[in-house]
C-alpha cells in the first residue's frame, strides 16, 4: 500500500478502506484483502471502457509493484 500512496501523492486520494484515487472520469482503488495475500483492484466511470482501462492500468501497477518486492 505504500507504493500506492506514493503513486497517489498528486492525486485526490482517499486512505480509508484501501487507496482510492480520484482520476479524470471516474476512480480507482486499491484494496488488500484481509484473509489473503492479495489485493482488490475496483474502477468506476461513467464509460466502461474507461473503467476498464482504469482497472487494466492499476491492476499493471499492482504488478510492477510486486516485481519490485520480489527483486528486494
Amino acid at each position: 500500500m505504500r507504493k500506492m500512496s506514493e503513486d497517489s501523492v498528486d492525486l485526490e486520494a482517499s486512505f480509508i478502506d484501501g487507496v482510492k484515487v480520484e482520476l479524470a472520469g471516474g476512480w480507482a482503488m486499491v484494496l488488500p484483502d484481509q484473509h489473503r495475500p492479495l489485493v482488490h483492484v475496483f474502477a468506476e466511470a461513467a464509460e466502461g471502457p474507461r473503467a476498464d482501462a482504469l482497472a487494466e492500468t492499476y491492476r499493471r501497477k499492482v504488478e510492477e509493484w510486486k516485481q519490485e518486492l520480489l527483486k528486494g
